[in-house]
C-alpha cells in the first residue's frame, strides 16, 4: 500500500508599508503660518464687528419703534402706576429705549468681533476666512439682538398686565414737587459743572504747588530723585483735583434734588445749591486740606 503526502505551501502576503511621515516644516514655513494666521485674526474679528454693526444697523430702528410702542401701551395698561407716573414715564419712554439703543451700538460691535474671531480655524493657518467672520458677525448678532429685544417686550407685557390687589393703592409722584425738583437738578447740573471745573483748576494747582515745594526742599533727595519725585506730585496732584472737582459737581446735583425734593422750595434747593457750590470752592482752595481727604460727597 503506498502513501502518498501532499505539503502546502503558505503563501505570505506582504504588509502594507506605513505612510511616509509628512515632512517637517521649515522655521520659514511655521514663521509664515503665525503671520497669515494672525493677519486672519485680526481681519476676520474685523469683519464679524463689520457684521455686528451691520446687524444693529438693520435692528435698531424697527426695534426702537417697536419697543418704545410696547412700553407706552403697558404703562398706561397697568393697574399699579398712578397716572403722574404715567405722564412722565410717557415723556421718558422714547430717550430711555433711545438710549438704550445707542448702547446696544459698541455691544453689537464687539459681539460682532468675537463671532468673526471665532470662525477662525486654527488648525488651517493660511485658510483666510474674512467673508465668512462677516456673515458670522451679522446673522449671531442679529439674532441676539432680536432675542433681547424680544425678552424686553415680554417683560413689559407682564408690567402692563399687573392688576392692584384689594386695598393696594397704584404708585405715584406728586407732579407739582416732582417739576421743582426736576428744575432744580438741571439747575444744580449746570452750577456743579462750572463749580467742578473751578474746583479741579484750583485744586490741582494747589497741590501741585504744594507738592512741588515739598519735593524740592527736601534735602534727602539728589537730583534725580527731585525729578521723579517732582513728577509724581504733578501727577498725583492733577488726579487728586480732577477728582475733586468731579466729586463736588455730583454732590451739588445730589444736593440740589434732595434738598428740593424734601423741603418742598424752590428757594431752599437754591440756597443749598449755591451753598454747597461755595464750601467746595473753599475747601479746594484751602491750604491746610489734603483733596485725598476731603470729600465732597461726605458733606
Amino acid at each position: 500500500m503506498t502513501m502518498q503526502i501532499s505539503s502546502q505551501t503558505a503563501i505570505s502576503t506582504p504588509r502594507p508599508s506605513a505612510p511616509p511621515p509628512p515632512p517637517e516644516r521649515t522655521m520659514v514655513e511655521k514663521v509664515v503660518d503665525r503671520t497669515i494666521l494672525s493677519a486672519n485674526y485680526l481681519g476676520s474679528s474685523l469683519s464679524g464687528a463689520a457684521g455686528g454693526l451691520g446687524a444693529f444697523g438693520s435692528e435698531a430702528v424697527q426695534a426702537s419703534v417697536g419697543t418704545t410702542a410696547s412700553a407706552l401701551v403697558n404703562l398706561w395698561k397697568t393697574e399699579t402706576i398712578g397716572p403722574n407716573l404715567k405722564i412722565l414715564g410717557s415723556l421718558a419712554a422714547a430717550p430711555l429705549v433711545a438710549a438704550g439703543a445707542a448702547v446696544a451700538l459698541p455691544v453689537c460691535a464687539v459681539t460682532g468681533l468675537f463671532h468673526g474671531a471665532q470662525t477662525v480655524d486654527r488648525s488651517a493657518p493660511r485658510e483666510l476666512t474674512l467673508g465668512q467672520a462677516a456673515v458670522n458677525g451679522f446673522e449671531k448678532t442679529r439674532q441676539r439682538f432680536q432675542d433681547h429685544t424680544s425678552e424686553i417686550r415680554q417683560d413689559l407685557a407682564e408690567f402692563g398686565s399687573r392688576k392692584l390687589e384689594d386695598g393696594e393703592k397704584p404708585i405715584d409722584i406728586p407732579l407739582i414737587k416732582t417739576a421743582k425738583t426736576l428744575a432744580m437738578g438741571a439747575a444744580a447740573a449746570a452750577v456743579g459743572g462750572v463749580t467742578g471745573v473751578v474746583c479741579a483748576l484750583v485744586g490741582t494747582v494747589r497741590q501741585v504747588g504744594v507738592g512741588l515745594i515739598r519735593t524740592l526742599g527736601d534735602p534727602n533727595l539728589n537730583v534725580p530723585g527731585k525729578v521723579l519725585a517732582g513728577a509724581g506730585a504733578v501727577i498725583g496732584g492733577t488726579v487728586q483735583g480732577l477728582a475733586f472737582g468731579t466729586g463736588s459737581a455730583v454732590s451739588i446735583l445730589g444736593k440740589g434734588l434732595t434738598e428740593t425734593w424734601k423741603r418742598d422750595s424752590i428757594m431752599q434747593g437754591t440756597q443749598a445749591i449755591l451753598r454747597h457750590a461755595v464750601e467746595s470752592i473753599k475747601t479746594a482752595a484751602a491750604p491746610e486740606t489734603t483733596l485725598l481727604e476731603a470729600s465732597p460727597l461726605k458733606s
